[in-house]
């Protein structure tokens, strides 16, 4: 991989050699390096709702469901935020709050992916925001 140096000044060995192949546009792996492929996500243990939601993004969005559900399971996280509690394991409380991290590639879709997944949230509240400015904000 002529042309690939690392900020130290090395060239890269081979578990650092990730390329993107000029035909596809997907990572390639240098010889001898394997990249690890994932499980596809479950779409099938969200509720309907939101797996025809992560389904209609993957379709519209042109993305992979990999990428849609994680995004609508976040959307209904942050919705639902501290406002339900649910016993768990000995007698413990927990809440629907998720964190997620996501890695793709660049120019993948993501960016629109999310705002599909977020946009009843993010409609939500700017429906909430006018009705404040109108009604409930002082002149």
């Amino acid at each position: 991989m002529a042309g690939i140096i690392n900020l130290d000044g090395r060239e890269p060995d081979g578990a650092e050699q990730i390329e993107s192949n000029n035909a596809t546009g997907k990572p390639e792996a240098a010889p001898g390096v394997e990249l690890a492929k994932a499980d596809p996500f479950p779409v099938a243990a969200l509720p309907e709702v939101l797996a025809r939601q992560a389904e209609a993004i993957a379709d519209v969005g042109g993305v992979p469901l990999a990428m849609s559900a994680p995004l609508v399971l976040a959307a209904a996280s942050a919705s639902i935020g501290r406002g339900v509690k649910v016993s768990s394991l000995n007698g413990r409380e927990t809440r629907a709050s998720l964190y997620l991290l996501m890695a793709k590639q660049s120019g993948s879709g993501g960016s629109g992916a999310y705002r599909l997944a977020m946009a009843p949230l993010t409609g939500f509240q700017a429906s909430a925001r006018r009705h404040h400015a109108e009604t409930v904000k002082p002149q």
